[in-house]
């Protein structure tokens, strides 16, 4: 029998996921018969059908071993593909394809806030810059989306994809500045609005998950980092974004990821700042999507990193300076985002959510 590159791979992933599977099933301190993982763990089968705009809705989960679509596992093998690299929508589907021909069953896109709008309350989707186009031709070739829209995404471009207008407001950017998240709405609103048609768990298209920030390592135990980052998680599910939301840890520090259950954790020590997240994510359940939401979670404490210190600096770092605010385009930098400078001082802000994976 002679098997196609992507069929192999659908084989060999599914078949290196169940060799996991199995193996935690024989060990953990879940009792007789294995942890109790285990015990509720999905099996292993056939992955689910390539994606599609199908019309049919559909449910998109994870447990600790992989995303879970319509209740069948499915092993992700994304690799990345920028529309703003490849300012030619002829060219798109092209590569599209050969990302299936090669095995790949989903794309991860960024979506470069400066790219798409020239200026204050100006966004441009048409033409070179058509996001509905890209998600659909996605769609078309079979292909999940990770969608990635910032507002931050470093990506090795300058100002890590602010737009440059945006040195010219108040404001401290990557926190829970008023100011900034003004600008920070306005522009999910405008992306938000078009993922929104393409949600795979309505059937519309193939995005499958969504990240929140990028590698944001700042004020993790501070109201001005973790007040943004629920700002941002309540901003998507506003928008409607159903699909589920993670964060790519600025290393493997664990910061914005899940808290585990343990009566530790529900006393408040050793919690991650999602602990306010998942508590939000109640909140939004019932209709309260009000960031006093998250604030009101607790418990708030969490451990303080190796490096927590706003002073390291980043690519994109937007400078307090008096009424108006620099950003420093370090090219290629990563850190942990916002450096105060003397005599600034950083206000208030809000948290992220899970789960937390680290990427580039």
């Amino acid at each position: 029998m002679v098997l196609s590159r992507r069929t192999f791979t659908a084989f060999a992933g599914t078949a290196a996921l169940g060799l996991s599977l199995s193996a935690s099933a024989g060990m953990g301190s879940g009792g007789p018969g294995g942890s109790a993982y285990a015990a509720h763990t999905v099996p292993t089968g056939p992955a689910p059908d390539p994606p599609s705009a199908d019309g049919r809705r559909h449910t998109v989960g994870f447990d600790r071993y992989s995303l879970l679509v319509d209740g069948r596992r499915l092993v992700l093998w994304s690799g990345e593909m920028h529309p703003f690299r490849l300012p030619s929508p002829s060219l798109w589907r092209d590569v599209l394809q050969k990302m299936r021909a090669h095995g790949y069953n989903a794309v991860s896109i960024y979506v470069a806030w400066n790219f798409h709008s020239p200026a204050p309350g100006r966004y441009d989707f048409t033409g070179v810059r058509d996001l509905d186009l890209f998600l659909r031709q996605a769609a078309e070739t079979g292909l999940y989306v990770i969608l990635r829209p910032g507002p931050y995404i470093n990506a090795e471009v300058d100002a890590g994809g602010f737009p440059g207008w945006l040195t010219a407001t108040k404001g401290r950017a990557r926190t829970s500045d008023p100011t900034y998240l003004s600008y920070v709405d306005e522009w999910l609103t405008a992306v938000n609005r078009i993922v929104a048609r393409h949600l795979h768990t309505r059937g519309d298209g193939t995005v499958l998950l969504y990240q929140i920030e990028n590698e944001y390592g700042s004020y993790v135990t501070e109201p001005a980092g973790v007040d943004y980052m629920a700002h941002l998680y309540a901003k998507a599910r506003a928008d409607g974004i159903d699909v589920p939301l993670f964060h790519n840890d600025l290393g493997r520090n664990g910061y914005w990821a899940p808290a585990p259950s343990t009566p530790a954790a529900s006393a408040g020590v050793g919690c991650t700042a999602s602990t306010v997240i998942r508590t939000l994510g109640k909140s939004l359940r019932t209709g309260d999507t009000s960031v006093s939401a998250a604030r009101r979670a607790g418990p708030r404490r969490v451990p303080t990193p190796p490096d927590s210190s706003p002073s390291s600096g980043a690519a994109g770092s937007i400078r307090g300076a008096g009424p108006s605010s620099t950003v420093r385009g370090t090219r290629g930098r990563r850190g942990p985002g916002t450096r105060p400078t003397s005599g600034a001082s950083t206000s208030p802000t809000s948290p992220t959510a899970s789960p937390s994976t680290t990427s580039t």
